[in-house]
């Protein structure tokens, strides 16, 4: 990472992206705000061992698919990974 952020604040700033950004769901504003929180220590810990924007988008994908039963939206993940990639490089 060329910016380091400790884990506490990249945690949150994580948090924020998965229910902003990511929501592959569409509960924002209706469901509850915490309901992706559990997703991000995994991709905390991804862009601590510098993983690239695809790793993270097959990661979210991944939890899409296998945890919450969706299809692929690709552009979803893709979307959502570059924001949290931009968390550690920029």
């Amino acid at each position: 990472m060329s910016r380091k952020k400790d884990h506490d604040s990249l945690l949150i700033e994580v948090k924020k992206i998965l229910w902003e950004n990511w929501d592959p769901i569409g509960l924002r504003g209706a469901g509850p705000a915490d309901k992706y929180d559990g997703y991000a220590p995994t991709i905390v810990k991804l862009l601590q061992m510098d993983a690239d924007v695809d790793a993270i988008a097959t990661t979210l994908a991944h939890f899409s698919e296998v945890n919450l039963g969706l299809n692929k939206k690709t552009r979803y993940h893709e979307d959502a990974a570059i924001r949290l990639f931009e968390l550690v490089s920029l």
